[in-house]
């Protein structure tokens, strides 16, 4: 029979429509072609119903569930920096590219005056208070003992130096008086005694000038006549006491400046240059005159600087016993309480006044506010800057954070510290990173109409490949549970609000449909099944 098919089939092929029409004419032929077809049919029926009926047995495991989300990897911290007033650059204490710790000064503004006034303003508060703790202890007696002989020592050198000044007062009548009456006799003749009422004066050479106009050197001489006079009497009557040695001394100065005045006016008369000629006396006797009275002037001021050298040492002096006598006195005498208080105003105003100079000298400086690497400097040294403008940016320098924004469906599913697997889109999807959930946002953000939550996640660890701007997948472990009953989610029916499996009750694969409660939906299609199953169960798949 078998040989007769394949005869046919031969013939079928030379000729397919030919054979096939002669074939369906002979019943034999027709009846085996039924025959096959109905076995084709059974077997092809048997197919289906062994791919229908797929089942799985219940056994535990875990039970992951995740929410898959795209971000953006961004600094950690990121900050540009600007100072809050103008200024020029003094230094630039970093590089891009840097990295640097917290605390550590970036740049700097010229702030030598702001510097000094702080430290002046320090040492003021240091001083006060000193003072304020020397109020609340009390003197003690070595304090009494130091302050007691402060005092002295200042008033024995006050004394020393008001003697001094006593015999250098008498000192400088008898200088200017020589000089005056002595040496300017070849400037100078006269008639009648020093001592007399009215001494007449005459210049001992020609000039252009009107020698007895107001202020020329006769008339000026003349008066200085009576300057001397005055000046003796009133050293002759001079008390040794330091208020009447500190009057004469002022006076002195002002008899030493009347004398230069005078000697100026002299000058004035024998110049060539301003009188053009020498009006009838030869240029050796005028050099020689005018050589005199440069020595006489020299002389002078050379009085002169030594009177104020010792005023100005009285000065000192005077400040330091007065200091001395001031502070004896403290420890002398016990401090009440508003002494107490009053000090106290004291040093929380030097303290305000530091903190103040403090404030405005760090204004001129930069640090680091965490560990961190620098990105950008705007200026160079040398440059000024304006108030507000950005000299210098930073990226945290510790991990970088992922930013993502989470549907509301999802956002219920996320919690705090959650972790998290992450691929960047630069790298191959077998690179995983480890983070997780730092921050969620209370307040929605409208992203296409969809209420959704940022959420920060913060990467485990460091690591060189991660860098701001990337492109993250992220896989965020919402909900995970370990050694549960679970069945592959597509087995689970939904009816009427009611959750059903297929369950095969007997050998003869009989089935019946059996209410579960679910628990967590696996991403990686589990069910978690909390009753209605038990392990070794067989469950039919839909």
């Amino acid at each position: 029979m078998l040989s007769k098919i394949t005869k046919a089939l031969k013939k079928w092929l030379k000729s397919p429509w030919n054979t096939t029409k002669k074939l369906f004419k002979n019943k034999r032929f027709v009846l085996i072609f039924i025959i096959a077809l109905v076995l084709l049919l059974i077997i092809i029926s048997s197919s289906f119903k062994k791919k229908s009926i797929e089942t799985v047995t219940i056994e535990k495991g875990s039970v992951i569930q995740e929410v898959s989300l795209t971000g953006t990897v961004k600094p950690t911290r990121n900050i540009d920096y600007a100072f809050d007033r103008s200024g020029r650059v003094s230094k630039i204490y970093v590089k891009t590219g840097d990295l640097v710790k917290q605390g550590q000064i970036l740049m700097s503004l010229d702030n030598g005056d702001v510097y000094a006034q702080y430290k002046q303003a320090q040492s003021a508060l240091t001083i006060q208070q000193i003072k304020l703790n020397d109020y609340y202890n009390g003197a003690r007696p070595e304090d009494l003992q130091i302050a007691q002989n402060q005092y002295n020592d200042a008033n024995q050198k006050l004394d020393v130096a008001y003697k001094n000044m006593y015999s250098s007062l008498f000192s400088d009548y008898n200088t200017v008086n020589s000089l005056i009456r002595n040496n300017l006799l070849s400037v100078f003749s006269y008639m009648g005694d020093w001592e007399a009422t009215s001494p007449v004066y005459n210049i001992s050479f020609k000039t252009c000038y009107a020698v007895n106009s107001t202020n020329s050197p006769l008339i000026l001489r003349k008066e200085y006549e009576n300057t001397l006079n005055q000046w003796k009497l009133e050293l002759d009557t001079l008390t040794n006491n330091h208020a009447s040695i500190y009057l004469q001394a002022s006076k002195n100065k002002t008899y030493l400046d009347d004398a230069y005045y005078l000697l100026n006016s002299i000058s004035n008369v024998i110049d060539p240059v301003n009188c053009n000629i020498y009006g009838g006396t030869d240029k050796t006797t005028i050099d020689g005159l005018r050589s005199t009275i440069d020595s006489v002037k020299t002389s002078i001021e050379t009085t002169r600087a030594s009177l104020l050298s010792g005023k100005s040492s009285l000065d000192t002096l005077d400040l330091a016993f007065n200091n001395a006598s001031q502070n004896l006195e403290t420890k002398k005498h016990p401090y009440t309480n508003e002494d107490i208080d009053t000090q106290k105003a004291i040093v929380d105003q030097a303290k305000a006044n530091v903190d103040n100079y403090l404030s405005l000298y760090n204004k001129t400086l930069i640090y680091a506010p965490f560990d961190s690497k620098v990105t950008k400097i705007v200026p160079e040294v040398g440059n000024i800057i304006n108030a507000n403008s950005t000299v210098i940016s930073l990226i945290g320098g510790d991990t970088y954070q992922i930013e993502t924004y989470v549907a509301e469906s999802d956002i219920a599913k996320i919690k705090i510290n959650n972790s998290a697997k992450v691929t960047l889109d630069a790298y191959s999807s077998d690179i995983i990173f480890a983070a997780k959930v730092l921050q969620i946002d209370l307040s929605a953000t409208d992203i296409e109409g969809v209420a959704s939550y940022k959420t920060i996640l913060k990467f485990d660890k460091e690591d060189q490949r991660i860098m701001p701007g990337m492109t993250a997948n992220i896989d965020i472990v919402s909900n995970k549970k370990e050694n549960v009953i679970y069945v592959p989610s597509r087995a689970i029916i939904t009816k009427n609000g009611k959750k059903f499996v297929k369950l095969i009750i007997d050998n003869k694969n009989k089935v019946q449909e059996t209410n579960v409660v679910a628990g967590i939906r696996g991403s990686d299609g589990r069910t978690e099944i909390i009753s209605g199953l038990q392990v070794g169960d067989k469950i039919i798949m839909n």
